[in-house]
Parts: structure tokens; sequence; C-alpha cells
């Protein structure tokens, strides 16, 4: 459950601020497979991870772990 919850906030902020998961990957220094990873829910990344990624889009760490309701962009 964890890791859908993170993949689905991960994916959502990161279409919020208009990136694409390479150049996510690209602000993270991480690889655009293990980014893709994150967002398929097949990882489950560590603290430390979520803290980069939820500096490189700008939003607090919690907000990635926290159930949102999805709302696509119109």
């Amino acid at each position: 459950m964890m890791k859908e919850i993170i993949a689905k906030n991960c994916r959502l902020y990161r279409e919020e601020k208009d990136l694409t998961q390479k150049e996510l990957a690209d602000k993270c220094q991480f690889s655009q497979p293990f980014l893709s990873g994150i967002e398929k829910a097949k990882r489950l990344p560590n603290i430390n991870t979520l803290e980069i990624i939820a500096k490189a889009l700008e939003v607090e760490t919690y907000l990635l772990l926290v159930p949102h309701k999805y709302e696509p962009k119109l």
C-alpha cells in the first residue's frame, strides 16, 4: 500500500511541475529507470531518497507519504 501511495504522489507532483521522469531523475541524480520503478510502485524508496525527491519537487517530504485524491489535469 505504501509503495502505491508514494508512486501516485511522486507522479502527481512531478506532473504538476511539468517535469518528465528524466528531468526529475536528473535533478535528483538518479537514473530514469530507478525513478520509474518508484512511480510504478516496484520500488519502495528509503527516507533519504524521499527527501531528495521532495526537495527536487519543492514539496514537504511527508506529502509523498500521505494519500491524496488524484485529480488529473484537465
